[in-house]
């Protein structure tokens, strides 16, 4: 059983509800409900009495929440008691990531990090995804959190994957697709496509994509190139073309857009912590340990 899976129910428990639970976790709704009705399987039990308009714990429910709570709490020890092995009495980390993301789990693991470390010196940097993996190689910054890092053929760096983000199609309100209630990869035949501008070096997001389309057979009108994000949503508007997003907050394109999960939602992308592997600065650990308590 996947401590990440205990956070789930823990966290739907609270809330109640399947959709809010999966915006907070940055789930396709879909999934939660594949992973609650997984563990129900695996514990030959029913956790969960609902319907559309109740929710109510099992009384084998309550015993399983109680327990997980109990895990959980002794898996967030361990690893602050493996953390506190450096033994860093004071100390400095720079952490790079998409300013976009500031209030998204980045906020989440700020403040983890100033909780159980006060006496190392968290510096957030902001960035364009671009400059973000440029300052991250160059040596400018200890770590960065960046998209789409597993299975990069990179060999000079390390990382440590925490997350997975649905694929989300972002369009115009004004766009066919604000019509549709789901919108499969097979459905963007004929579209103008957004793409950044040149690869990424890290992220290999790129790369899922082009098979995404491909698998789907796909054939796209036009790749209209992006050189800031900040200009997705005027670009859309007066071309048309939509932008298939690994990102975590869909917000960021403002309220002339819209956004829904891309079907089928086996396609994600990862969200990983980034070093070099050079790097000797021994907080990074304790960045990892932040990271681990809030995503176990």
């Amino acid at each position: 059983m996947k401590i990440n899976i205990m956070r789930e129910y823990v966290r739907l428990t609270a809330n109640k509800n399947y959709s809010k639970t999966a915006e907070e976790l940055f789930l396709a709704q879909s999934a939660l409900s594949r992973h609650i009705t997984s563990l129900e399987a695996e514990l030959s039990t029913k956790l969960i009495n609902r319907d559309k308009n109740s929710f109510e714990l099992t009384a084998a429910g309550e015993i399983v929440l109680e327990e997980f709570n109990t895990i959980l709490m002794h898996y967030e020890n361990l690893l602050e008691r493996l953390a506190r092995q450096e033994n860093m009495e004071k100390g400095e980390l720079h952490l790079g990531y998409l300013y976009y993301d500031a209030e998204f789990y980045v906020s989440k693991i700020r403040d983890v990090f100033k909780k159980k470390y006060p006496n190392i010196t968290l510096v957030l940097h902001a960035y364009q995804p671009v400059q973000l993996e440029e300052e991250l190689l160059s040596g400018k910054i200890d770590a960065a959190i960046l998209y789409g890092v597993s299975g990069t053929a990179l060999k000079n760096i390390k990382y440590v994957p925490f997350l997975k983000i649905p694929f989300s199609l972002i369009y115009d309100r004004s766009h066919r697709f604000s019509t549709m209630e789901n919108i499969c990869v097979a459905d963007l035949s004929g579209e103008k496509l957004l793409c950044p501008y040149k690869p990424f070096v890290i992220n290999h997001v790129g790369d899922v994509l082009e098979d995404m389309l491909q698998t789907a057979q796909v054939q796209l009108s036009e790749k209209i190139p992006i050189y800031n994000y900040d200009e997705v949503p005027w670009i859309m508007k007066e071309t048309g073309a939509v932008y298939i997003s690994p990102m975590a907050n869909s917000s960021i394109y403002g309220n002339n857009t819209k956004s829904c999960f891309l079907l089928p939602d086996m396609y994600h992308t990862d969200i990983s912590a980034v070093w070099l592997k050079g790097q000797s600065n021994p907080a990074i650990k304790y960045l990892n340990t932040a990271i681990k308590i809030c995503y176990p």
